[in-house]
């Protein structure tokens, strides 16, 4: 994966492909409302498309079934490469939506294979705020 020398360390993150594994990253700055938008760069180190699934979540989630109905997204990591993934924060409260996120009390954020990926480790380069 050459080309990004000045991005040295990562998060290696190996799954068994299941349904829930990946990585999940408890948010110790619960507010988000005073930003635009999540960015997160992944690292694809595999020869096939790594597809992930990004699932934010905030204090109302309390059973499985609420899990579910909260903000979910596919990011797609081309084989062998890098991507940087944004995700506008209006996305995530949309009004009605039944995926509705509270930005003021994020409580975690997690990243999953996605369903057929071919490939189910990857290198969490960098998740940031803006």
């Amino acid at each position: 994966l050459a080309g990004h020398a000045q991005e040295t360390w990562a998060l290696h993150v190996k799954s068994s492909g299941a349904r829930w594994w990946g990585v999940k990253i408890h948010e110790p700055l619960a507010d988000w409302s005073g930003f635009d938008r999540l960015e997160i760069t992944i690292a694809n180190p595999n020869r096939k498309s790594l597809d992930l699934q990004l699932r934010v979540y905030d204090a109302r989630v309390s059973t499985e079934a609420e899990a579910d109905s909260r903000f979910a997204t596919k990011i797609h990591v081309a084989p062998s490469s890098w991507g940087t993934s944004t995700i506008p924060l209006a996305a995530l409260a949309q009004p009605g939506d039944a995926a509705t996120v509270d930005v003021r009390d994020i409580r975690s954020l997690m990243l999953t294979p996605s369903g057929g990926s071919g490939s189910t480790d990857f290198y969490l380069v960098r998740i940031w705020l803006e």
